[in-house]
Parts: structure tokens; sequence; C-alpha cells
């Protein structure tokens, strides 16, 4: 599939189609590197700034229905409305070494929203695998 690079449509429509858990490890290095490259498209690069040595902290969200509005937060300070699939990245950019800690501030109504890896340190690169799963209450 062809797609521009300013094509924002495009990307979020490619980013659905490798969602879901990997089937092997395989499968699992080809979203990271999908997931790298959809992320520079966006504009979300991957090594920050690096000359200043701040860096951003985002990631994956999946799960979210059309009219969802998802509020996560990080490190209690910094909130971030998503209201789509797709990449994510807080406006915001840390210096190395700085801790991490994603969480949802509010719950779409009608789903739940988990963070399962939304904790940690930067390490001299940005932080862009932050995955935020959300599905439907029971």
């Amino acid at each position: 599939m062809f797609c521009p690079q300013s094509s924002v449509f495009c990307l979020l429509l490619l980013s659905s189609v490798y969602c879901g858990p990997p089937k092997d490890i395989r499968e699992e290095e080809m979203r990271s590197r999908f997931f790298s490259l959809l992320s520079q498209q966006a504009g979300i690069e991957g090594n920050g700034n690096s000359e200043s040595g701040r860096y951003y902290v985002g990631g994956q969200v999946n799960g979210l229905s059309l009219s969802s509005v998802l509020l996560l937060q990080n490190n209690n300070v910094d909130v971030l409305q998503i209201n789509i699939n797709g990449v994510f990245r807080f406006p915001a950019t840390y210096p190395n070494q700085n801790p991490y800690s994603v969480n949802v501030l509010s719950q779409p109504i009608g789903k739940n929203c988990v963070v399962p890896n939304g904790v940690g340190s930067i390490s001299g690169r940005d932080v862009l695998d932050i995955l935020v799963n959300c599905s439907n209450f029971p």
C-alpha cells in the first residue's frame, strides 16, 4: 500500500492492521520495526532531542471505540487526551534517567483500559513502547 508521508489517515489505517498480540518472536520484531517507522512518519522521532539530553514518552493505544475519550497521565503531572487507536506521545520531553509512570487518569465510558508496562526510566532514547489496552466491560 502506498501512503504519502504526510498522510495521518494512512498511518492510522496501517497501525490498525498490526494491532493485537504477536504470534511469535519474528512477528514481535516486525511489529517493533513497524511501530518505529510509524512513529517516525507521524512525527514521533525515535531519539528525542539527544543533543539536549531530553526524550519523549509514548506508545500505542488499542481497543478504543469511535466516541471514546481516554485521559492518560505521566508522572502525575502531564495529561494527554486520546480519542483514537494508534500511536501517542506526551508533548513534554524528559531528561535522561528520568523516571516515567504512565497511568489511566480517566477511563472511557464502557471501557476498561490498562497500562501493563507504563513504569520505567528513560535510558538515552525515547520511550515509545508503552501499551494501553482497552476492552469492553463484560
